[in-house]
């Protein structure tokens, strides 16, 4: 007997994308996620979500690249109760889609596994930033041995 991941049992990509839809609704009704979400390509990000909802409900061949997602984060400043707000956003929306209780323990514990890839996470400075830095740090140096 074939056993169904959750990502086929409750309709694939069709499904996630209309749970997805009604989640970023409700998410972004409250003042501090529309916020996070200024300038942000709005479909781009549903492709994006649409991909992680995926892995965490099991898709075949499917893997989320946790360095994106911690990219995808940076600088964002995510508290932990924003974290937990979504999440609870998101178990709302699931039972509304009538997702049993279990599958949703289970797709919850996947996207937990990924929490320390999104709440404050620093931005990452870029190779410009840290040669600017050492150079700054350089001349810094000079300037002090120049008065010594």
């Amino acid at each position: 007997m074939l056993k169904l991941n959750l990502f086929d049992k409750y309709g694939g990509v069709t499904i996630i994308k209309d749970i997805l839809k009604v989640f970023y609704k409700e998410l972004l009704a409250r003042k501090w996620a529309r916020k996070k979400f200024i300038g942000i390509d709005m479909d781009k990000l549903l492709l994006h979500q649409i991909q992680f909802v995926s892995f965490a409900m099991g898709k075949p061949e499917s893997e989320f690249d946790d360095k994106r997602l911690r990219k995808g984060h940076a600088g964002l400043e995510i508290t932990d109760a924003q974290y937990d707000e979504t999440i609870n956003i998101l178990v709302g929306v699931l039972s509304d889609f009538k997702v049993d209780y279990k599958d949703i323990k289970i797709i919850g514990d996947a996207i937990e596994s990924k929490r320390h890839l999104i709440v404050n996470v620093p931005l990452s400075k870029s190779k410009e930033q840290i040669i600017n830095e050492k150079k700054l740090k350089i001349q810094e140096e000079y300037n002090k041995s120049k008065f010594l």
